[in-house]
């Protein structure tokens, strides 16, 4: 889940639209926004609120665009088409604030702590939101990256740069482990993307349960072992039967029932993305040897790519590779061929959601999970 981010931007590129006299398009970050033409020139300071960002009525009621916001309290910025052109979030110039100052704020600033704005997050799923719902963690849970929006950050990987390009696809953040403890006992878990769910009391519950489904799949619980004992072959250091090891996977199960996208099934499905041991991802290049190994499928791999935003933009938008290949795709998820991290965003992974996807009906029905 990516956060929310109100930065402070510089205007460098405008132009005229095509097909309205009284519109400019600006590339915002990695953003296409219109305004009203005229609004901004080059060089001019402003503040940019991505789709999704949620504002407190004090800063709709100074700025006087409560008609302009989406949602059911009218308060969300939004996506639009304007004259055959997409426009995603709001570009507002710095002065009209009041309570920030272009000296005070440098370019790249976030500002939407001090404004008190925060991200739109899609209601509970009604179906999973409770299913097996508890208020523990085991005592070695550590939550998954949060996979920011590349368009929001596209100076994080170097033009040309090795990376490895998977589809996003449209689910329910599924991680799942085991825990191989010190005394020789094992200890299996299943979560959502912030709590534990508890294990069903049946095989037929089991295969149904979107969080314990990867444990019915027949070799996963080989792959995790498999996992375990490579790892103490090769003597990793720090790596003993002498302590407690835990190995994470994390996934996304999809399918009818799931969200509005169901890629052709008829009951749900499991995808793998990322394995974890003791705190630290292995290569996805590792992950996808186990997957195929032993007959655990992973997210589509699209490609081998060197960093390109045009290129990525482009793939976003292409049709699912997924299942019955009949509908739009969500987005991609890419990352560089050898892990690495960046002091902005922590781990180097990054996502581009599609600008269909995000124009469609499917953005607006998706759902969540605690």
């Amino acid at each position: 889940m990516s956060k929310c981010i109100v930065q402070v931007v510089e205007i460098d590129k405008s132009e005229k639209h095509n097909n309205a006299d009284t519109l400019d398009i600006h590339q915002i970050l990695g953003w296409q926004v219109i305004t009203k033409r005229g609004e901004f020139k080059i060089k001019d300071i402003a503040v940019y609120f991505p789709t999704g960002t949620v504002l407190p009525d004090t800063l709709i009621e100074l700025l006087g665009i409560q008609n302009y916001l989406s949602g059911p309290e009218h308060n969300r910025v939004s996506k639009i088409k304007l004259r055959g052109e997409r426009s995603f979030g709001m570009l507002v110039p710095i002065h009209a604030l009041n309570i920030v100052s272009e000296e005070k704020y440098e370019v790249g600033t976030d500002l939407s702590e001090m404004l008190g704005c925060y991200k739109y997050e899609p209601p509970i799923n009604q179906k999973s939101g409770a299913m097996g719902l508890t208020n523990k963690k085991h005592e070695f849970w550590q939550p998954y990256t949060d996979i920011e929006n590349v368009r929001n950050y596209p100076n994080i990987f170097e033009e040309n740069e090795e990376i490895i390009v998977t589809e996003k696809i449209h689910g329910t953040n599924v991680y799942v482990g085991r825990i191989f403890h010190e005394n020789g006992e094992q200890e299996d878990f299943a979560s959502s993307r912030k709590v534990q769910r508890t294990k069903p009391d049946n095989v037929s519950e089991l295969k149904n349960n979107r969080y314990w489904l990867p444990w019915t799949l027949p070799q996963f619980d080989e792959m995790i072992n498999n996992i375990y004992h490579d790892l103490l072959e090769k003597q990793i250091e720090g790596f003993t039967k002498q302590q407690t090891n835990v190995v994470d996977v994390f996934g996304e199960t999809y399918g009818k029932g799931v969200q509005s996208l169901a890629y052709g099934r008829t009951n749900i499905g499991f995808v793998v993305f990322d394995i974890r041991i003791n705190g630290e991802y292995i290569s996805f290049k590792e992950t996808i040897s186990y997957c195929e190994k032993h007959d655990i499928s992973h997210v589509p791999v699209l490609c081998y790519e060197k960093y390109d935003f045009a290129r990525l933009k482009w793939l976003s938008d292409g049709k699912t590779v997924l299942g019955n290949y009949k509908h739009i795709r969500e987005g991609i998820v890419f990352r560089p061929i050898v892990e690495r991290t960046n002091p902005k965003i922590g781990r180097v992974i990054l996502k581009m959601i599609g600008d269909k996807y995000m124009m469609s009906k499917h953005q607006d029905l998706d759902t969540t999970d605690n």
